[in-house]
Parts: structure tokens; C-alpha cells; sequence
């Protein structure tokens, strides 16, 4: 079989699980709860050929001799797609704490797993995939609403247009060049004698997953960017960088953010792992005005984007780095209805049960509100602390 480089963004996640592979932290799993008209036999029938017709869910990772990771598409790779009879209670508590589970990453099991659960009242299809192979676009919108849903009804799916691994290829022939030497020597002269931001004291416990929610009313908030042409995830990006500033009481601070990854628009349905992690640094003080904090937040948001050659992988590995802290402005939430057979079939994202992050802010945009959420183990924070920032 042909082995594959990985990726910039698989790469930094590989060596963290392979370093805590109990971690729950990068699996994206989630429940469908199936409308009673849906066939479970042409259900399950259906994620079979999907499965079949993506390359990258048949993903093994190996190790050669000189320690260097690499991907290789394992055609003979078995994933099934289990049906399993429950109580309506045993299923509850099965998708509430049972089905999510570490990945072995290294060895001939997959990285993604499906599972049909019937229960005298409902039914459901439970998915989970391995962060090192899919992004959050394949698994809330390309596989559930578009391939799943294309199949079940008996049409084809899209066809990929760049595979994961075509992609992995390309960024590896870009290392050396001109370009990847301006954005390593940018960020390795920018962030010289730099340490990325610790809220909490103890920042490698490992925890239950504990997330806290809140909903901002948008209408101020737009309107006041429209008046100062200001983008709104600038100034959420610029208000969360005061914000760790404030809780940590240091005028510099840094953590990480992330892009989708899919600017090349043959990504666009393609099953993989795009996103980039990239660091990004501010600089708060008391005497700059807020139109000069945002703008400079706003550049230095680009230049994530112009140097984004340099891997996160990379990035801290030469400065020997370790994140704590990280932001992400989402956009809009992405359709948590699955339409099966005439009917909807709500899509819920699970619990991710233990993790160790210090702190996740992400920021989705819905009709009317921003839905702020924070992330952490709960061996770090409780929930009404959480709930003060």
C-alpha cells in the first residue's frame, strides 16, 4: 500500500493523542434521532456505501523505522455498521456515556465507527469519526445531509475532487520553499521568548468534558459593526483577546485560533481534516484606543492567513510550545436536521467525556444571537465559574 505524509493539521493532533491516547478531546461524535418512517435495513445499507466511497474513512496510520507517522488507504479494512436492540433508558444512557470512546490510532482498527441502536419508542444512528481524518464540515453536513441522505433516497453522491491525501502530498512539496521560509522565520522571530497564555495553574489535568453556554443578542452587535465597518468575528476575536489579557493579567497575550482550511475550492466536498490551528499573538494596552486594538486584531488575523504555510506542528515544536488556550469564531451553525424519507431527523453533537483543555471559546452565529460557548475539563473549572466569564 502507498503511504501518504499527513497533514499539517493531522500532524499536531496525531502526536497529541499518541501522547494521551485516552483523551476523548478530538473525537467528533454525534446522534441522529430517526424518524419512525426511516428503514433501518436501508439505512444501514446506506452508510455501508458511504463508507465504501471515501478513501479516507478507511485511513490506518503507521510508524516506520526512523519514528516518522504516515497515512495509507487500507481498502481491506473492515468498518461495520452494528445494529444493537436497547430499553429506551439503556439507550439514553448508552449515547449519553458509552458510545464515545477512545480511537487506537496506530494499528488495523478504524477511525470511525457507526452504530444503529433500536429502542421500543425510537431508534438511532450514532457516528463517530477521528478529528486526524475529518473536520467538522464531513461530519455535520457532508456525511450525514448530503452522502447519507444522497444514497438512503438512491441517488449518487458527489464525487471528491482532491482527496485528503492528494492534499497532504501538496503541502509536503511546499516545505522548503521560498514561501515556507518567510512564514517560518515570521513566526519564529514573532514569537521569540513568547509562552502561549495559561488561565489555570494546572493545565495538563484531564477532566470530564464541561461546556457552558450563552446567548448574545445580535442586533446591537451588528449594528455597531456596520456603523465602524467592523467584522464581527474581528471584534469577538479582539473582545476575548481583552478578556484573557484582563483574567491573566499580562498586556501580551497568546493562544490559538483556527481557519476552515478549505479556501481551495476542490476541497469543498472532500471527506478530511482541513482546518489549520494557527497561533495568533495581541498585544493590550491601556493607552491604545479600541478602534487601533481592533484594527490591529484584524491584521493580525490575516497575516494567520498569508503565512499559513508554517505548520502548527512545526510552529511548536521549534519553539517548544504547548497550547492552552484557544478561540474560534464558527459562522453560522450548520443544519442539525437530517431529512430522511419525508421526514427530519435531528442531528445532536455528544459530550467529548474527558479532555484536558484548558479553555475552548467558540462563537456560532444564529438568527438572532451569538451562541458563546466555553470549553474545559472539568478538573480545571466548574461550571458557575465558567459561566463568569
Amino acid at each position: 500500500m502507498k503511504k501518504y505524509p499527513l497533514s499539517q493539521s493531522q500532524q499536531g493532533i496525531f502526536i497529541e493523542c499518541m501522547n494521551n491516547p485516552e483523551l476523548t478531546r478530538y473525537n467528533l461524535s454525534f446522534a441522529v434521532d430517526l424518524p419512525g418512517c426511516v428503514d433501518l435495513n436501508r439505512l444501514q445499507e446506506a452508510v455501508g456505501r458511504v463508507i465504501a466511497g471515501h478513501s479516507v474513512l478507511h485511513t490506518r496510520f503507521v510508524i516506520d523505522e526512523e519514528g516518522c507517522p504516515w497515512q495509507v488507504e487500507d481498502l481491506s479494512m473492515e468498518i461495520p455498521v452494528d445494529r444493537r436492540k436497547m430499553t429506551d433508558d439503556e439507550a439514553a444512557d448508552y449515547i449519553r456515556q458509552g458510545f464515545v470512546r477512545p480511537f487506537k490510532l496506530v494499528g488495523n482498527q478504524p477511525l470511525c465507527r457507526f452504530e444503529i441502536i433500536e429502542a421500543p419508542t425510537r431508534s438511532y444512528l450514532l457516528y463517530d469519526f477521528h478529528h486526524t481524518i475529518a473536520d467538522g464540515l464531513t461530519v455535520f453536513a457532508l456525511f450525514p445531509c448530503e452522502d447519507l441522505v444522497a444514497v438512503y433516497e438512491g441517488e449518487p453522491m458527489k464525487p471528491e475532487r482532491k482527496t485528503l491525501y492528494a492534499y497532504a502530498e501538496e503541502e509536503q512539496k511546499l516545505m522548503g520553499t521560498a514561501a515556507f521560509e518567510e512564514a517560518r522565520q515570521y513566526y519564529l522571530k514573532k514569537f521569540e521568548g513568547v509562552e502561549f497564555t495559561p488561565l489555570s495553574r494546572n493545565t495538563a489535568a484531564s477532566g470530564r468534558s464541561l461546556v457552558v453556554h450563552e446567548a448574545l443578542p445580535s442586533a446591537d452587535v451588528n449594528a455597531w459593526c456596520a456603523a465602524h465597518e467592523v467584522k464581527p468575528n474581528i471584534l469577538m476575536q479582539a473582545a476575548f483577546s481583552l478578556l484573557i489579557a484582563r483574567l491573566s493579567r499580562r498586556w501580551q497575550v497568546a493562544y490559538t485560533s483556527v481557519r476552515h482550511g478549505r479556501e481551495d475550492k476542490e476541497l469543498s466536498h472532500s471527506y478530511g481534516m482541513f482546518v489549520r490551528t494557527v497561533p495568533v499573538l495581541a498585544n493590550v494596552d491601556s493607552e491604545k484606543s479600541v478602534a487601533d486594538f481592533i484594527r490591529e486584531t484584524e491584521l493580525e488575523w490575516k497575516s494567520t492567513h498569508r503565512m499559513a504555510q508554517y505548520s502548527f506542528a512545526s510552529f511548536c515544536g521549534s519553539l517548544h510550545l504547548q497550547p492552552t488556550v484557544c478561540f474560534s469564531f464558527q459562522g453560522p451553525r450548520l443544519n442539525p436536521l437530517l431529512q430522511l424519507a419525508g421526514a427530519d431527523g435531528r442531528v445532536t453533537q455528544l459530550s467529548r467525556t474527558y479532555t484536558d483543555i484548558d479553555l475552548t471559546c467558540l462563537v456560532y452565529t444564529c438568527a438572532d444571537a451569538y451562541d458563546i460557548r466555553l470549553e474545559a475539563s472539568d478538573a480545571l473549572y466548574t461550571a458557575p465559574y465558567l459561566r463568569r466569564f
